[in-house]
């Protein structure tokens, strides 16, 4: 740990030694734009809940309505989380405020130490470094924020807020405001990149050659590649169905098409008509959310645009198959995921790719890269390393 961090630690224990409780005498308001919880401070930043939220939670009858109603009481506390940490995050950029010198003090020691040209050749060992300072830092402020703003009176006293208001939770909201400012995302972008800089070549060069591949070389199923092959895919697929259908039913239907003279002709089986309606540029706007994923310096914002580009996948899938009529698709599943996911990795054309799943990987919790967003993380990974294997057999 840097000499920083070690004074900070012991500020941090005389503020501990020295915590006074607050009276209700102390209490000040401040305003936020926009407040329906009517989160308030007491002078010393200590968060209140005050107004609607603590008079209808005090209240035996809304007590009981709630117990009947978890989801009503489950989005009033994220209201309330919302408030509270837009009013910490308030705090931390105001200037005369302790955390933000905590901040700007602990951002100048980052690129001090960690920016100089002689970091770069022993890169690996000093993004470790930098890491685990980071990661001491953020954890020593949610300790000093858990004191500040007394977390543990508000644990106590309502239901779920001990979850909101969760180490994890609170140190990935600290990642976020910490990396909201470019220069401390360029430090350990700059270390990243140059601890990868083979693989990022080697990524290059794989994009290089399979940037005019088709489908057919990602193995990506007929059904989705939303084009004319699915078209004709699903109009093979309806006419088997109808083909198994029940024979009294089919009877039924060719005798009321014979006395009403309506046509039996099978309205899927006419691929050409359906030409109009193809996309075209299948899955562009999937390649456009994760193209996003440079322009953000959080890991929590990357993490975010993951999870975009997987609904997004999923949303396009399901616009085309509406637009042609088809409800019956099957859920995607792991070699249908990866083979689109590697066919817009490529589309995407991110080189460097490699570099913001270690970015993610760093600085979020095990909790976040356990989740939905951590498997896509994985199925990313994984076509990285497919393209650079075949820019290694390019050499």
């Amino acid at each position: 740990m840097g000499p920083f961090l070690t004074s900070a630690r012991i500020h941090h224990e005389d503020q501990r030694s020295g915590a006074q409780n607050p009276s209700e005498g102390d209490i000040e308001i401040e305003e936020l734009s926009n407040s329906e919880m009517g989160v308030s401070v007491y002078r010393n930043n200590t968060i209140l809940i005050q107004s609607y939220f603590a008079r209808s939670f005090r209240s035996s009858f809304f007590q009981q309505n709630m117990l009947m109603d978890r989801a009503r009481m489950t989005s009033l506390y994220k209201k309330f989380y919302k408030e509270a940490t837009t009013l910490i995050e308030k705090h931390i950029r105001t200037p005369k405020n302790v955390f933000y010198t905590f901040f700007r003090t602990f951002s100048d020691y980052l690129k001090t130490n960690y920016s100089r040209p002689s970091d770069f050749a022993n890169a690996k060992e000093r993004l470790k470094e930098a890491g685990e300072d980071i990661v001491a830092f953020l954890q020593l402020l949610y300790e000093s924020m858990r004191l500040y703003y007394r977390f543990d009176f508000l644990c106590k006293r309502f239901e779920y807020v001990e979850v909101l208001f969760s180490k994890d939770n609170f140190v990935n909201f600290l990642v976020s405001i910490f990396f909201t400012d470019p220069s401390n995302h360029t430090v350990i972008n700059d270390l990243l990149k140059k601890i990868n800089a083979e693989d990022i070549e080697l990524t290059r060069r794989g994009l290089d050659v399979l940037k005019s591949a088709d489908y057919e070389t990602f193995s990506v199923s007929v059904l989705y590649r939303l084009n004319e092959e699915s078209v004709a895919e699903i109009s093979s697929l309806l006419a088997k169905k109808r083909a198994s259908e029940n024979e009294s039913t089919t009877f039924r239907s060719f005798q009321k098409q014979t006395l009403t003279g309506e046509s039996t002709r099978n309205e899927y089986s006419e691929v050409d008509e359906y030409k109009a309606f193809l996309f075209e540029k299948p899955y562009e706007k999937s390649v456009k959310v994760l193209r996003k994923i440079t322009k953000y310096t959080s890991p929590l914002h990357k993490m975010k645009v993951i999870l975009e580009f997987a609904n997004s996948i999923n949303q396009e899938i399901s616009a085309f198959f509406k637009q042609h009529q088809f409800y019956e698709h099957k859920v995607l599943d792991g070699d249908d995921i990866f083979a689109i996911i590697l066919y817009l990795i490529v589309k995407a054309g991110l080189p460097e790719m490699i570099c913001e799943l270690e970015f993610i990987s760093m600085f979020t919790t095990r909790a976040l890269q356990n989740s939905i967003i951590g498997y896509y993380s994985v199925s990313i990974e994984a076509s990285l390393q497919f393209i650079k294997d075949k820019g290694a057999l390019a050499l």
